[in-house]
């Protein structure tokens, strides 16, 4: 197989694996949220409190997408604030208590669904994906700052 073969096929597995999560959110219980509202919530959840620009740059978004985002889980009151202790001109973000449990449920939806797709690797075979998806993840993230600005 050609280089070019294998690009093509890469591509195909990995565009099929990403309608495997959008197959699992139109299942979830979660229609109210899109893909960067469950992503957003999802990184503020495990950071506890961090700013928008933070937020921003764990998206890999610019600001203004990420306002609208922000917006939206706090109306639906998944997001609140905080006032940062050392400058109080700024604000941490956090996760409401129904935020935590809406984080909970999507967890657990989304856990089941993946463990289904992945067991036919086993642990060893998962880690050096994992391993092998972060090394391409890490390589993008000059491309993703690039378009941002």
């Amino acid at each position: 197989m050609s280089d070019s073969d294998v690009l093509e096929e890469l591509v195909m597995e990995v565009e099929r694996f990403v309608r495997l999560g959008w197959r699992w959110r139109a299942k979830t219980d979660t229609p109210a949220l899109n893909g960067a509202e469950i992503r957003a919530l999802m990184i503020l959840y495990r950071h506890h409190a961090i700013s928008a620009s933070a937020l921003a740059d764990k998206m890999g978004v610019g600001r203004p997408a990420t306002s609208s985002v922000l917006r939206r889980l706090r109306d639906l009151g998944y997001v609140g604030q905080e006032p940062d202790p050392q400058d109080r001109r700024r604000h941490f973000l956090t996760v409401t208590a129904l935020g935590r449990s809406m984080v909970e449920s999507v967890r657990t939806a989304r856990r089941a669904m993946w463990q289904q797709h992945l067991k036919a690797l086993s642990p060893d075979d998962q880690q050096q994906l994992l391993g092998l998806l972060k090394k391409v993840s890490d390589s993008s993230k000059e491309f993703s700052q690039d378009e941002r600005r």
